[in-house]
């Protein structure tokens, strides 16, 4: 609100230069900020390919006996699935 009084007695000459300066900054911020925004989070990090490795692990290693935990008596797809601190 402050950039309406540019120009003005109230600021001053150093006090207006200020004010574009931070108005100009702050407008560089936000443009950054919609950049990173639009970058990361327009494109899923989940796609076709991923869904079919998942399958494909859960079905060969995920069930496997060999991973199979004899203390926790669990397969390795539950206990990531339910997040497991010691994996």
């Amino acid at each position: 609100d402050l950039v309406i009084f540019i120009g003005t007695g109230a600021l001053g000459p150093l006090g207006s230069i200020q004010t574009i300066l931070l108005a100009i900054i702050n407008v560089l911020m936000q443009v950054v900020f919609c950049a990173i925004a639009w970058f990361n989070f327009t494109s899923p990090d989940i796609n076709e390919d991923s869904v079919t490795d998942t399958l494909r692990w859960r079905r060969s290693s995920g069930h496997s006996y060999a991973d199979y935990s004899p203390v926790a008596k669990e397969s390795l797809v539950h206990r990531v699935c339910k997040m497991d601190k010691s994996l």
